[in-house]
């Protein structure tokens, strides 16, 4: 063969290696995480081809630097040269090798934990407790296997490099006339490849899209293209010039976010005026002047609703919890703010939605920006005393600073309340205290005569899922429904399930103290996300597999007359709804609704939004299927998806609206004073 040729044909054996690689990746998905997609063999096929043809633009991007070199080959053909293009293209090899893998690997966990192609979430490895993160995997997976498998693929590619490309030791050149043939023809196939076929439009990942089958659609997407669109947006979200109200439809137009949030025209309004307008105030109420109630409001790691259809007596994940679900007010469909703790932690202490792929406030140029909007300001304005109390390390993604920025009177975290408990046992693990421990201590707290408002951050129900070893666990026998869903790490299953029991046991005694030492409490539990991890859910799921529950506790007289527990609504309700039952007259910001007053509320998550309309999720809207699952046959009327899509985008403009009016105002008063 001639050398051009072979050139050519060892890029393309180089190609083919990395196109296996994904295509033995995608085989690992459809087979861990949803084998039962099988039985629909003819999308699972086109899932298959459609993958192919994004590994191939992903594979034809990393050979762009030895296609450019095969071309000048062509046009200064030697032996030299030739054995360069080979010693690059080897270099590309085991690099794009090692670099792939290594997405791939992460892609694969990533999806094991969210149900997802790698997303914005992806970042919070690095800017959470890494080591933490890294304990933990090496508590619940076998890691040095794992380690083990590296290692050889790592030889395997090293042995491809050595025996697939190869240099020469003498040189043929292909003739003129076969390479004015060759070149073009090659051209024209590697655009193809580049592209992902010959259409108008470049192959594009909404492509992807084609099934009703929620895990077929993932099965055809690619870990680095999943990746390229993750990093790209988290580029755009943090330039300082970005401003969201561009990219949802307001471009120079706040005044219509306004008017599409509130329901009232205010086309008029100058800007600075339109701030003042979320302003609210609570009823008056002269007996909570006289009897302030403490207020404490508890976010309970991984606390998701999905697993609670199967509570029985032999599965008892709630223990004690169930008691005071059914005696007190209980919403088991509520949307967290976000899909993983900050930034459900952040929308519910701000009363401010999550503006998805945004930085987290605590992590962005907001983090010195103090709140008027915080869930303990109108408690602090009323003499409260406000703690802010977590169960972990106050440096995981700055809250410590943060909340003493937002004002709180008492901000701790695991370290000093393990000095204040003089706790000698183990006390928890690398993410923090075990909840006993946590809600012994803001049970002391509440001996004080001055009210309380505690905001409580838990950390038991997180890998690695250990609970103290003298906690004696309530039976918790899989039912057979659930168990036949579960086709991958069922041991670890059982392990989550035990520390998410022991998680709301030790609530439940938190909760049965307060009401007997301290009964004149407001007390409201809520979830950070639900968990993801073991199960694939169905598109249909797509509401509920979000969904956390909203647990309410108020002292007789405040106690609402009655309540729809079925209702949908979201975590920027919570606040709202706490604050007309135990402030009077007080003014307070937020985007929420009361739970109690609303009949038509909404609820808002980064990935679904949902009202009595209908459910947008991924970009599509669907209708209300039986319960809380959703359907797309039929779709929603146009005028209901154009409602949901408007209450969506102007709630987040009007919030990221907020944030840099009230950034700008502070910058421009900071100026103004050093001026001065």
């Amino acid at each position: 063969m001639k050398n051009e040729l072979n050139a050519l044909a060892q890029m393309i054996k180089a190609s083919l290696f990395f196109l296996i690689l994904f295509a033995l990746a995608r085989v690992f998905f459809l087979f861990y995480f949803g084998s039962d997609a099988i039985e629909n063999s003819s999308e699972v096929m086109q899932a298959f081809f459609l993958g192919a043809r994004y590994d191939l633009i992903v594979t034809s991007y990393l050979m762009v630097p030895s296609f450019i070199l095969w071309l000048g080959l062509n046009v200064f053909p030697s032996k030299g040269f030739y054995n360069f293009y080979i010693f690059i293209l080897r270099i590309m090899f085991v690099l794009g090798a090692i670099l792939y893998f290594t997405i791939i690997v992460c892609d694969l966990s990533f999806y094991s934990f969210f149900q997802d192609h790698i997303n914005i979430l992806f970042f919070g490895f690095f800017e959470d407790d890494t080591i933490a993160i890294l304990e933990s995997i090496w508590k619940n997976y076998p890691v040095v296997p794992m380690l083990a498998g590296v290692v050889g693929f790592l030889f395997l590619v090293v042995f491809c490099a050595r025996r697939l490309i190869l240099p020469i030791k003498r040189f043929v050149a292909l003739k003129k006339r076969m390479k004015v043939l060759l070149i073009p023809v090659v051209l024209v196939l590697f655009a193809g490849a580049i592209r992902g076929g010959y259409g108008i439009f470049v192959l594009s990942p909404k492509y992807a899209d084609f099934s009703e089958n929620e895990f077929i659609n993932q099965l055809s997407r690619n870990s680095v293209m999943a990746l390229e669109a993750t990093y790209q947006l988290r580029q755009k979200r943090n330039a300082l010039n970005f401003n969201l109200a561009d990219e949802l439809g307001y471009k120079k137009r706040i005044q219509d976010a306004f008017t599409d949030f509130l329901g009232i025209d205010l086309s008029r309004s100058p800007k600075n005026e339109l701030v003042n307008l979320l302003w609210r105030q609570t009823p008056e109420n002269m007996k909570l002047d006289e009897n302030k109630p403490n207020v404490i409001v508890v976010l309970m790691e991984s606390f998701g609703s999905y697993w609670l259809r199967y509570q029985s007596e032999s599965f008892d994940l709630l223990g004690d919890l169930k008691n005071h679900f059914e005696s007190d007010i209980f919403f088991p469909h509520i949307l967290p703010a976000d899909n993983g703790t900050i930034g459900s932690l952040l929308g519910l202490t701000t009363n401010i939605p999550h503006r998805r792929g945004a930085r987290f406030l605590s992590e962005s140029r907001y983090l010195n920006l103090a709140l008027e909007s915080g869930a303990h300001i109108p408690y602090k304005r009323r003499g409260y005393n406000t703690s802010f109390l977590y169960g972990g390390k106050l440096s995981w993604r700055n809250i410590g600073r943060y909340y003493r920025t937002q004002g709180y009177d008492v901000v701790e975290g695991e370290n000093s309340i393990k000095k204040t408990l003089d706790a000698n046992s183990k006390t928890g693990n690398e993410w923090g205290l075990y909840d006993e421990h946590l809600f012994k201590y803001a049970l002391e707290k509440l001996s004080s005569k001055q009210p309380q408002f505690m905001f409580i951050l838990s950390t038991s129900n997180h890998p690695p899922f250990e609970v103290p070893k003298d906690y004696d666990a309530k039976s918790l026998v899989i039912p057979d429904e659930l168990d036949s869903r579960v086709n991958r790490e069922k041991e670890l299953l059982k392990a989550r399930f035990k520390a998410y029991q022991y998680a709301n046991q030790k609530l439940a005694e938190f909760i049965s103290q307060i009401k007997k030492e301290a009964p004149n409490t407001i007390i409201a539990v809520t979830g950070d996300h639900n968990f993801f991890s073991f199960l694939t859910y169905d598109v249909s799921e797509a509401y509920e597999k979000h969904m956390v529950p909203a647990y309410f506790y108020f002292p007789a007289e405040l106690k609402p007359l009655s309540f729809r527990a079925n209702k949908i609504a979201s975590h920027e309700d919570i606040m709202t709804t706490i604050y007309n039952r135990s402030l009077s007259q007080t003014k307070y910001l937020s985007f929420g609704e009361d739970l109690f007053a609303t009949e038509n509320p909404v609820a808002i998550n980064g990935t679904v939004v949902a009202a009595k309309e209908g459910v947008w999720y991924r970009n599509k809207y669907y209708s209300w299927g039986e319960g809380f699952k959703i359907k797309s046959n039929p779709m929603i009327s146009k005028e209901a998806s154009d409602r949901l899509s408007k209450r969506y985008r102007s709630t987040v403009t009007v919030a990221d609206f907020y944030l840099r009016y009230l950034f700008n105002q502070k910058r421009a008063d900071a100026d103004k004073d050093q001026q001065e």
